[in-house]
C-alpha cells in the first residue's frame, strides 16, 4: 500500500454530491479540508466538458492526488471533503484504492 492509498483509507472522507451548476465546486475550494478532483484532472465535470488545455497523464494526477493527500493528512483534518464523481473524469481515472475505498462506497449509499 503506498502512502497516498494508506491515507486516503484512513481519511474520514465525506462526499458531497448534488445537482449540476449547484455550487458544489465553489464549496469543495472554500473548504480547508477539501480536494478538487476535477481541478487536479483538469476538467470542468460531465455536463461542462473539459478546458481547452489538455488533461495531465494518468501518472501526473496521480503524483497530484498523492500530493493533496499528503497535504491534506499534514494539515490534521478531522474530515476529507471530496466531489461525488464517476470513475472517470474526462480520460482519466480514479485510482482503484480510492475510488473503491469501503468508506467512500459506504458513504455514498448513505
Amino acid at each position: 500500500m503506498t502512502e497516498p492509498e494508506r491515507i486516503a483509507k484512513e481519511a474520514k472522507t465525506l462526499i458531497l454530491g448534488g445537482r449540476t451548476g449547484s455550487g458544489k465546486t465553489l464549496l469543495i475550494h472554500a473548504l480547508k479540508n477539501s480536494i478538487d478532483l476535477k481541478e487536479l484532472a483538469n476538467h470542468r465535470g460531465s455536463s461542462f466538458g473539459g478546458f481547452t488545455t489538455v488533461q495531465p497523464s494518468q501518472i501526473d494526477f496521480e503524483d497530484a492526488l498523492g500530493y493533496a493527500l499528503i497535504k491534506h493528512e499534514a494539515k490534521r483534518c478531522k474530515h476529507l471533503v471530496l466531489e461525488d464523481e464517476s470513475h472517470n473524469i474526462g480520460r482519466i481515472y480514479i485510482p482503484k484504492p480510492l475510488f473503491n475505498n469501503p468508506e467512500l462506497k459506504r458513504k455514498k449509499e448513505d
